[in-house]
């Protein structure tokens, strides 16, 4: 899905759980929803340490021929896991989940790259005492991870996070993931 305010995102996590609610098929305690953050990030990581979640993925030598290239993202060293594209941001030519790119390690395709991915979380700057698995809610702009189809490497690894307005509803390269997991207060 692409082209969604958070909002709607939630609006959508909500009508889900009401229908996977009544049929019985929604564990006690869980629902449907964005990810936190953290648990986006730990979902694309798949165990790994690196920028990317395919470790064999060399950041620096992507990044460079990403600079002696025009600019131009489609070369193999990351098309092989991202999707990537020249595109205006406001044109929606998002691919298939998958494709023929590689997933992660758990499985989970398209982490980078294809549609940024709105979070649950606010953006705030990470305090000292919560840099492991921070969550911040409260208003303000959301937080969205994964990076888009035209962007530059940089914006693809798997720690990049970027704060955008949660009413934004006309880029092509946003959208959601959902996660089924134990339920949390947003305090919206």
């Amino acid at each position: 899905m692409e082209c969604v305010t958070w909002g709607r995102a939630l609006d959508f996590c909500k009508k889900l759980n009401e229908i996977e609610s009544k049929a019985g098929r929604l564990p006690a305690g869980y629902e449907y929803r964005l990810p936190t953050e953290a648990e986006w990030e730990y979902a694309c990581r798949a165990g790994t340490d690196t920028p990317f979640n395919i470790p064999e993925a060399d950041f620096d030598e992507i990044q460079k021929i990403y600079e002696t290239t025009s600019k131009d993202p489609k070369y193999d060293g990351l098309r092989s896991f991202a999707y990537m594209m020249a595109v205006h941001p406001r044109l929606s030519m998002t691919g298939k989940v998958g494709g023929n790119r590689k997933p992660n390690a758990w499985g989970l395709y398209d982490m980078h790259g294809n549609v940024y991915e709105w979070c649950l979380d606010t953006m705030k700057p990470y305090s000292v005492d919560a840099q492991k698995d921070p969550v911040v809610f409260g208003p303000g702009d959301k937080i969205i991870r994964g990076g888009g189809i035209g962007t530059a490497p940089r914006f693809l690894r798997s720690a990049a996070r970027y704060a955008v307005a949660r009413d934004i509803d006309h880029y092509g390269i946003l959208g959601l993931r959902l996660v089924l997991a134990p339920k949390v207060d947003v305090g919206n």
